[in-house]
């Protein structure tokens, strides 16, 4: 069974090996800084300095898979190159296992050209950058979508071959995986939810081109094994969290629900937030970094789809409609859990590869040169746009991340000036912030936000103070941690202070080492 697999997969990759050169070489382009590169940032600050607290976090928002995945394989210890090599080489083979989902499902009316579509919008896609940007999860998240892809595979071959002997077994490991990937990510139940709407639509494809009739509920044969083993995968993620929660004595947090504005926006609040969420990503304002207007033109070229369905007769045309319909509705389904604009992360994988299958299902449509040209056109010029967008937020990290690094040292400089003895018994308190000054940094949500500016937020700059301590520790620069009870009642002592790295900008009270960025 496995070992058929893997020579079905090795023979698709002897035929298309232009398309696996061209997913590496993609992936190379787009996430070689990362590769190249150290850069880390907030909450892999606490993995690297407080490991116990960050697996204990976890638990609490219900990522019992990333705990596990810590404990067993990186023995307490975080590798950052590590992370971001295997996260991009896993990120990479998911893509293109799409491409081979979609080989065995349209066998001998496999698109080899147009398949490029998926690596060139799915992998450059600027919306994973503030996934990616959390180093610690690399792994873990690249395997997760990995896993949900897999399963997606195996249901396939499910229904494929429906009363094969070890149809049972399959279902079983399509199960496992798919737990597995939820139990990381919770994010992955909306993009198994997208997977399986591709496979449909590309399973109506196949019967419009064999021209088998079958209604829209007989059509969803080919998804019954995703619904089923999306069904047992979520109770037994839910069962498995529960487990771990309960076996480690922690409490659920309140994290995932915290962003969700159900209950809480009244009831004539609620439909003009989602239309003006839905416009800010569709159709996105011009100096976005997020978002772009591919999808406005992937709704334009459905349309174009659907009315030549109509005018060259084609049988299933409800199948495709539904498909497309619950296709967005899955792929944007954050935004109706939200109400709101969720977090770029939180759109990941799910709203980028609901980008790369409409151009790829429209693609398959399109007969006529000037349609596939004016498609093909599209997808390279958003391709190049979207590597240009992800490796400049990359870029702009990196330079932030050794801006700070220069400032840490700086400051460091200043403080040894004071002779101080035993300096690591001292605390060290941060007031006010210091945004990045070098031009080449772009500041967006997370991307390119100092550690010396990130945590201003809470009202004062404890949480910078907090920040920048894990980091001075990742450089072997040591100082005890304070408590924000302690931070406020020293606040009254800096208001005399000027500003770093003029004098007076450093003071010492008791075991505290003060230093004024701002006012």
């Amino acid at each position: 069974m496995l070992a058929n697999e893997l020579k079905s997969i090795k023979e698709y990759s002897k035929n298309n090996l232009g398309l696996l050169l061209y997913t590496l070489l993609i992936t190379l382009v787009t996430y070689g800084i990362k590769l190249f590169h150290n850069n880390y940032g907030m909450d892999t600050l606490q993995l690297m300095e407080e490991y116990p607290n960050t697996l204990r976090h976890w638990l609490e928002i219900g990522r019992p898979g990333m705990y596990v995945s810590k404990r067993l394989l990186f023995n307490n210890y975080t590798n950052v190159y590590l992370q971001n090599v295997l996260g991009t080489l896993l990120f990479s083979l998911s893509c293109y296992l799409i491409c081979y989902l979609v080989f065995i499902i349209l066998k001998q009316h496999y698109p080899q050209k147009l398949v490029f579509i998926i690596p060139s919008l799915f992998i450059t896609s600027q919306v994973f950058t503030y996934q990616y940007y959390f180093v610690l999860q690399n792994f873990e998240f690249s395997l997760a979508m990995c896993l949900a892809i897999i399963a997606a595979i195996i249901n396939y071959r499910i229904f494929a071959t429906p009363y094969h002997r070890y149809s049972v077994l399959n279902l079983l490991m399509a199960t496992v995986c798919l737990t597995i990937s939820l139990s990381i990510y919770q994010s992955f139940v909306v993009f198994f939810i997208v997977i399986s709407v591709f496979s449909f639509l590309l399973a109506t494809f196949e019967n419009q081109k064999n021209n088998v009739n079958i209604s829209f509920f007989s059509s969803l044969k080919a998804v019954l094994p995703n619904i089923f083993t999306f069904s047992f995968s979520l109770l037994a993620y839910l069962i498995f969290n529960k487990f771990m929660q309960a076996h480690y004595d922690v409490i659920s947090s309140s994290y995932l629900s915290n962003q969700s504005q159900w209950g809480k926006l009244p009831i004539t609040k609620i439909l003009p937030t989602l239309f003006a969420s839905l416009k800010n990503i569709i159709i996105p304002s011009n100096d976005s970094l997020t978002y772009n207007y591919i999808l406005i033109f992937g709704l334009l070229f459905i349309l174009i789809v659907i009315l030549l369905q109509f005018i060259r007769k084609f049988q299933l045309k409800l199948n495709f409609i539904l498909g497309m319909c619950f296709l967005l509705l899955s792929g944007l389904a954050m935004v109706f859990v939200t109400i709101g604009i969720p977090t770029a992360r939180a759109m990941v994988p799910a709203y980028p590869f609901l980008v790369a299958a409409i151009f790829f299902v429209c693609g398959l449509y399109l007969n006529l040169n000037i349609g596939k040209g004016m498609l093909t056109l599209l997808v390279g010029v958003y391709t190049v746009t979207q590597i240009i967008t992800t490796t400049n937020l990359y870029y702009s990290d990196q330079m932030k991340f050794e801006e700070d690094q220069r400032r840490i040292a700086e400051i460091n400089y200043k403080i040894n000036t004071l002779g101080l003895k035993n300096q690591s018994t001292y605390k060290i308190m941060l007031v006010g912030n210091l945004p990045s000054n070098e031009s080449s940094i772009i500041t967006n949500d997370i991307i390119g936000l100092s550690m010396f500016k990130f945590g201003d937020f809470t009202g004062d700059s404890y949480a910078i103070t907090e920040n920048i301590r894990l980091f001075m520790q990742t450089m072997g620069i040591k100082y005890q941690y304070m408590t924000h009870a302690q931070y406020k009642q020293l606040l009254p002592d800096t208001h005399e202070m000027t500003v770093f790295p003029a004098e007076s900008s450093i003071k010492i009270v008791k075991d505290t080492i003060i230093v004024k960025l701002s006012e």
